[in-house]
């Protein structure tokens, strides 16, 4: 007689040390297969802010058509991974400081 181990609940995988839901990884994963994507590291990027610093945007155009928006060199110092979330950060850890880009995410 075979026995089958009974599996319930989601499916789960271990990324970086933390469990993620396995089918939430796929679509994300699905969404982004479109772009080109390039390992490179990860640097600060420049932003623009509200004078009054309630909202950011990676339009940079804004600081020069409005004085609404302030220019922030290198003012975006993290960001996640769009699959696990795992934060992506100037480092010599390359495990944090190394990522891919499709020139936008």
């Amino acid at each position: 007689m075979v026995r089958h181990r009974s599996v319930t609940g989601p499916e789960v995988i271990a990324i970086h040390g933390f469990k993620r839901n396995a089918e939430e990884v796929r679509r994300n994963i699905s969404s982004l297969r479109r772009f080109y994507w390039k390992r490179k590291p990860w640097k600060p990027r420049d932003v623009v802010i509200t004078k009054d610093g309630k909202e950011v945007s990676s339009d940079l155009t804004l600081a020069r058509k409005s004085s609404e928006f302030v220019l922030v060199n290198g003012g975006w110092k993290k960001d996640q991974c769009a699959i696990c979330g795992w934060d992506l950060f100037e480092s010599e850890d390359v495990s944090h400081g190394t990522g891919f880009t499709n020139g936008k995410d």
